[in-house]
């Protein structure tokens, strides 16, 4: 199957609507919480610099090497074998996808990589991908889950947003087109079941410690931000409601989650600081998991689908 492009117009139309939604939602959220953009703007200047500093180093190593080492984990426990170097060049090559594409979008994008230039099989890759999110799924909904069972009385917006990731997130694989494509095809079902059959239990521990360091490392860069903009993170709190402002942020209403995870921040991380102090910390955390990762993985991405397409041209 050769690589396809929606029209740009279609790419314009699309990125233009989703930029003018998460503005609208953004004045939505700062308007219901009284809050002023200069205030936000005093609140990302005054920011620790040092703190910053720290959470962009971290949030590196985590959109490179780990999640690297999550993909490959991933890939062998459904019966593929790739060098770390491999799965390095797959992570680093797409990181402005990654970055800034849906969720899934990404983790399809590497594994279509790593399938055509290493030669892996197709079915494994997609089942790779589905593992990969479902495997987070279960992080996410494990820490709401005990948020409910520490927190004295959970919320009611705690169990929407619980609510929420157990229906949204599953149907994650399903957004990345490349994945969505592999799962219609005919007979792949049948394939798909022989792919878990052959899946091997250390590789699937490995794959499922390495997205529990995912999640974790997340939720100490938004920590160490909020720090930064004079917050006053309480750990538990953050551990057990921070995943599901994340889950918000991945649902492909607006780029990159903007606005959606601000709202779920103001109305899950309440008392941890002022919601100037929240708001500026939440994007930030934006800059720093996607913005900066998507600008430094930009002069990656033009060799990465080169080669994805030339790798392409001589399967076909």
């Amino acid at each position: 199957m050769g690589l396809t492009a929606e029209p740009r117009r279609v790419r314009i139309a699309r990125v233009a609507l989703g930029v003018a939604a998460a503005l609208a939602l953004l004045f939505v959220v700062t308007t219901l919480a009284r809050v002023s953009p200069r205030a936000i703007g005093a609140a990302i200047v005054r920011a620790d610099a040092a703190l910053f500093a720290f959470a962009v180093l971290l949030s590196l190593v985590l959109n490179t090497f780990q999640s690297a080492a999550l993909l490959r984990s991933a890939l062998r426990a459904t019966g593929v074998v790739v060098p770390f170097r491999g799965a390095l060049a797959a992570t680093t090559g797409s990181l402005t996808a990654h970055a800034t594409l849906p969720v899934g979008s990404g983790h399809a994008l590497r594994v279509a990589y790593l399938c055509r230039v290493h030669g892996a099989d197709p079915v494994a890759g997609s089942a790779a991908v589905a593992l990969i999110l479902l495997l987070k799924l279960a992080v996410l909904a494990g820490s709401a889950l005990l948020g409910c069972a520490l927190l004295p009385a959970p919320s009611p917006w705690l169990l929407t947003a619980l609510v929420a990731a157990l229906v949204a997130v599953p149907a994650a694989p399903f957004v990345g087109p490349a994945l969505l494509g592999r799962l219609r095809a005919r007979g792949r079902a049948a394939r798909l079941t022989a792919v878990r059959a052959q899946a091997q239990v250390r590789p699937l521990i490995g794959a499922a410690a390495h997205a529990t360091i995912s999640v974790l490392a997340e939720i100490v860069v938004f920590g160490i931000l909020l720090r930064a903009t004079g917050g006053a993170p309480d750990p538990i709190r953050l551990a057990v409601l921070l995943p599901l402002c994340i889950v918000a942020s991945k649902l492909p209403f607006t780029p990159m989650g903007l606005g959606t995870r601000e709202a779920a921040v103001l109305a899950l991380l309440g008392g941890m600081g002022s919601p100037p102090t929240l708001l500026a910390a939440s994007l930030l955390f934006g800059v720093v998991e996607q913005i900066l990762p998507g600008a430094l993985g930009a002069p990656l991405i033009a060799p990465f689908l080169a080669r994805l397409a030339r790798a392409d041209r001589l399967q076909s």
